[in-house]
């Protein structure tokens, strides 16, 4: 097996269990604040900064200033630095950051101090910075030191293609020497923005780490949150009402985990049992749901600490609730931001599949503090090795779109084994998938796996019937393993009653539903389906056994939603959009929502998407992705998703062309129906007519290659899996 050692874990009168010694694949995901700042982390690949892997001397810029000896802040055309990632003249040291926001006008304004160490003599200074509005005069200014000249600034430059804030000296600046640079900014838009450097200038690369020491501005009636705790109470107002809180100095922190907020929101607290103290923030009508999370949040906490044998290196960790909020969460350090879907929990709306999906986002948001390196959904990811877009965990980046396009949850990796000895009634190999690759066999050892699970499926572990499933669709969809094997696998599904395995039917017969839907077969997979889940079905029934005085079950909700305004009147529709447009509770617009997606009517699908762009009807930004992406998955709103996003399209570019995850989530969502030729063609004519294609370039060639992938899977495995359905439920 490769030079991989075989432990045999058991072996049992009826089949061998070998396991391969699991391999740890490392992969961080980064999610997005948009809280009172966006920030953003590169995924980029490491770097390191040690003074003898650097040159003697940096490169030295000919600038001459234009008009005058003073500093000037222009916008130059002629980039400076081009290379997308930073000169490896500077590493931070420190940032002094104080900022103070305006909540009356929605802007805010601050200055940040630099205290940067230089590798190597340059005459040239280059920061992050995106649409801060530097000023004319004094805007940028190095600060006097105790030894020795410091060089004059002869020219400030802003590169916006770039986003990049160059300063030119007169001289260069000495190795090995800090420095002290200090920009000041005005009058910034709140809320728009999607990274560190529209927040502050900085350099904004997660592999340069900086202490940070915040210095919070902000009205008397608004409480200030950073990373770090507050050093004591706020001060005094002053005449117009604005008080300062400021925070202790933050351990070294890369610019993407930097949070700050500011907000009017009560709060709960708890401490944890290792005396960390948690808050949660939310709105005031939603801080009764803040304990879930906060309970999930310290028990995580205490888990982590006793896990790995190290204390928390912070003293404090807040939580909040964000009304609209991009990502599902972000793990900035000391400071979480969730999605109100993400955190919120309400015992008598928030549904056991929600409350599971709470714990899961919380569990790995509190694997970043601890600044583990956390494997995320990796079946998921594993799922991604039958696309040729699927990309290594580390890869270069040439562009700032190239930055954004980079965060999704995909890894990449192979290992081969080889096994040549059955000398048993099955082999299994990998047994709970302790190992992180998938294992295929031969069609005899599979027909004896498929054997034993008719017989007696208890044998194996609930893990490893997952595992089964789940390797054996892989493979089929890769072209390894034909398809009638993998569906023998799921006919002994009408004896399972665990959820891991129905949980990995689910993922893959999600795929086969959206490749069949349209086609002749969907009434065969659709019986078949029926048939295998009506054991688990009847042992479950439609009772919750909670005790609440719900019409409906909490559990059943989206279920009943969507049936009954799939089979209803225009009435049901307008009474379950009344009903989302009046309540408050996040699980409870969030079914609501969705379920309207389920009507039959075309134009109440129309009258949907047309939803997501009326400034009249509050969708909210978070939400329109996954409406539309919702009509889409509707058999009836398939085209008129994708033609209501073409006939739209530069209002959602300009609305979502720059943000991280919205554009490509609708590009994705519009685009996953298409199965054929036609569909194919379609999608590459629209992306040849715009080239601007802001965040979602990756997206579009990812559903390019998809569809290409549905094309060749309907050439390929079509007529076997329709034969094998209509042979299964002929019987």
């Amino acid at each position: 097996m490769s030079d991989k050692k075989l432990d045999r874990e058991r072996n049992d009168e009826s089949g061998i269990y070998l396991h391969v010694s699991a391999i740890i694949f490392a992969l961080v995901c980064v999610a997005v604040m948009v809280a009172a700042v966006g920030l953003l982390a590169g995924f980029l690949p490491d770097r390191t900064c040690q003074n003898e892997s650097f040159p003697t001397k940096g490169p030295t810029y000919d600038v001459t200033t234009e008009g005058s000896n003073d500093p000037l802040t222009t916008t130059d055309p002629n980039t400076i630095w081009k290379d997308p990632r930073l000169p490896d003249t500077f590493v931070p040291l420190h940032y002094d950051l104080e900022m103070k926001t305006d909540l009356n006008n929605f802007v805010f304004d601050g200055k940040v101090t630099v205290t940067v160490l230089c590798m190597k003599a340059t005459n040239l200074l280059v920061l992050n910075s995106n649409k801060l509005q530097i000023p004319h005069t004094g805007g940028v200014e190095i600060l006097p030191e105790s030894r020795g000249g410091i060089p004059s600034i002869i020219r400030v430059s802003v590169d916006e293609a770039n986003q990049y804030l160059n300063v030119v000296f007169d001289n260069n600046l000495e190795e090995n020497r800090e420095y002290r640079v200090l920009v000041r900014w005005l009058a910034v838009t709140f809320f728009s923005p999607t990274n560190a450097r529209m927040a502050f200038p900085c350099f904004d690369d997660p592999g340069l780490k900086a202490n940070l020491t915040l210095t919070m501005i902000h009205p008397e009636d608004y409480t200030a949150l950073g990373n770090m705790p507050a050093e004591g109470a706020p001060t005094s107002p002053d005449p117009d009402g604005f008080v300062t809180t400021r925070f202790a100095t933050s351990p070294k922190i890369s610019t993407y985990l930097v949070c700050f907020a500011v907000l009017d929101f009560p709060s709960i607290e708890i401490t944890s049992k290792h005396n960390i103290s948690i808050r949660g923030w939310a709105r005031p009508d939603a801080t009764d749901s803040l304990q879930y999370g906060l309970n999930m949040t310290a028990r995580t906490l205490d888990f982590y600490i006793e896990h790995i044998g190290m204390d928390f290196p912070l003293p404090k960790i807040d939580v909040v609730a964000v009304p609209d909020f991009e990502a599902s969460a972000m793990e900035n350090w000391g400071l979480i931001t969730y999605r109100e879907t993400a955190l919120l929990n309400t015992a008598s709306t928030t549904s056991q599949r929600t409350t599971g999906s709470q714990g899961f986002t919380i569990a790995h948001e509190m694997g970043h503090q601890q600044d583990l390196f956390v494997i995320e959904r990796v079946t998921t990811a594993m799922s991604t090795d039958a696309l040729p877009n699927a990309r290594p965990v580390q890869k270069d980046v040439a562009t700032l779109a190239d930055i954004a396009a980079s965060f999704d949850r995909a890894i990449t990796y192979k290992i081969d084994h080889v096994i040549d000895e059955t000398n048993a009634d099955w082999l299994l190999i990998n047994p709970d998938r302790f190992g992180y690759y998938r294992v295929n066999y031969d069609s005899d050892n599979w027909q004896r796996l498929v054997n034993q699970l008719l017989s007696n499926h208890t044998v194996f572990s609930v893990s490893s019937r997952a595992t089964l499933i789940d390797d054996s669709f892989t493979l089929a969809r890769a072209g390894k393993l034909g398809y009638s094997v993998a569906l023998e696998i799921t006919r002994y599904l009408e004896n399972e009653k665990d959820y891991v395995p129905w949980a990995a039917s689910q993922g893959v017969m999600s795929y086969l539903d959206q490749l069949l839907i349209t086609t002749g077969a969907y009434g065969s997979f659709i019986k078949y389906m029926r048939n295998q889940i009506r054991t688990l079905y009847k042992s479950f029934g439609w009772t919750d056994g909670e005790s609440h005085l719900e019409i409906i079950p909490i559990n059943q909700k989206q279920t009943v939603y969507c049936t009954a305004i799939a089979t209803g009147r225009t009435e049901e529709f307008d009474f379950a959009l009344r009903q989302y447009l009046n309540t408050t509770d996040a699980a409870q617009r969030s079914a609501l929502l969705m379920s309207l997606a389920c009507t039959r009517q075309s134009w109440q699908l129309n009258t949907l998407l047309y939803y997501t762009i009326d400034s009249a009807v509050t969708i909210k930004a978070q939400d329109v992705p996954a409406t539309i992406t919702a009509v889409a998955a509707n058999p009836i709103g398939a085209s008129l998703a994708w033609d209501f996003f073409r006939a739209n399209y530069e209002l959602f570019l300009d609305r979502f062309g720059d943000s991280l995850f919205h554009f490509g989530r609708i590009v994705q969502g519009v685009t996953k129906p298409f199965t054929s030729e036609f569909h194919l063609q379609e999608l590459e004519k629209f992306i040849a007519e715009h080239p601007d294609q802001g965040t979602g370039a990756a997206a579009f060639a990812q559903a390019v290659e998809e569809i290409q992938s549905n094309v060749r899977w309907m050439e390929s495995h079509y007529d076997e899996v329709k034969t094998w359905l209509d042979e299964s439920v002929a019987t």
